[in-house]
C-alpha cells in the first residue's frame, strides 16, 4: 500500500529541473518589478515628458516643435506684461483723478505764491517750487475770474475748468495736475527739469488767459 502511494506521488508531482533550468527561472523569477528598485511615479512622470517632447516626436521635427512652443509661451507672457501694465497705469490715473488733492490750504494771494515757488527755487527745493508754481496759476486764473476757487477744489478739478479755456493745451494742463499731486503725495520727487516745465507751462496759461482775446469760453 505504502509503496503504492509512493509511486503515484512520483507520478504526479513536477519533474526536477536540472542546474541550467533552475538558474534560468531564477533569474526570472527575480527580474520582476517587485524585486527591484524602479524609478518613483514622480520620476516615471519625467521620463514619459521627456519622452513625449524629444523621443516620439522625431529627431528635427521634435526640435522645432519645441522651439515652436517657447516662442509662443514668450509671445504669451509678453502680451501678459502688456496688458498689466497698461490696467495699472490705467488704475493709476484714475487714482490719480479721485484722489487728487485740494490745491490751497492758506488763502495766499498769487504773487505770495509766485515769490515762494522763485525762493523755494533758488534754494534748489524743486518740490516745492513745483507745487508753488501750480498753485500760482489756479491763484491767478481765480484773480482774474477765470475760474473760481472754492474749499476743497482739487488739482484735477481746476485743471479740468482752466483746459475749458485752453482746449490745446488741454492735455499738458491735465498732466501737470498729475504731476502736483504725485509730487505733494510724495510719489515722486521733482527734478530741476520737472520744475521747468511746470514753470514754462504755467508762465504761458497765465500769460495767454491774461488776454481776454486769447480766451476761448
Amino acid at each position: 500500500m505504502m509503496w503504492s502511494v509512493l509511486t503515484l506521488f512520483t507520478e504526479f508531482a513536477p519533474p526536477t529541473p536540472d542546474a541550467d533550468e533552475a538558474r534560468r527561472q531564477a533569474e526570472e523569477e527575480l527580474s520582476r518589478g517587485i524585486y527591484t528598485d524602479g524609478p518613483s511615479l514622480l520620476e516615471r512622470f519625467f521620463m514619459w515628458l521627456q519622452e513625449l517632447l524629444t523621443g516620439h516626436m522625431g529627431g528635427i521635427g521634435s526640435t522645432r516643435w519645441i522651439y515652436t512652443v517657447f516662442a509662443w509661451v514668450v509671445v504669451i507672457a509678453i502680451a501678459v506684461i502688456v496688458v498689466w501694465l497698461l490696467v495699472r497705469f490705467r488704475r493709476r490715473r484714475r487714482q490719480y483723478a479721485q484722489d487728487s488733492s485740494e490745491v490751497f490750504t492758506s488763502e495766499s494771494s498769487s504773487d505770495d505764491l509766485l515769490e515762494s515757488a522763485q525762493q523755494a527755487l533758488r534754494e534748489g527745493m524743486f518740490d516745492l517750487a513745483l507745487v508753488e508754481r501750480f498753485r500760482w496759476m489756479v491763484r491767478s486764473c481765480d484773480e482774474r475770474r477765470i475760474i473760481r476757487v472754492y474749499p476743497g477744489l482739487t488739482a484735477c478739478d481746476a485743471a479740468q475748468r482752466i483746459a475749458q479755456f485752453l482746449p490745446d493745451l488741454r492735455g499738458e494742463i491735465i498732466d501737470a495736475a498729475h504731476l502736483f499731486d504725485s509730487v505733494r503725495y510724495g510719489q515722486i520727487t521733482a527734478s530741476e527739469n520737472d520744475e521747468q516745465q511746470m514753470t514754462r507751462l504755467t508762465e504761458h496759461v497765465v500769460t495767454v488767459l491774461s488776454s481776454p482775446s486769447e480766451v476761448k469760453a
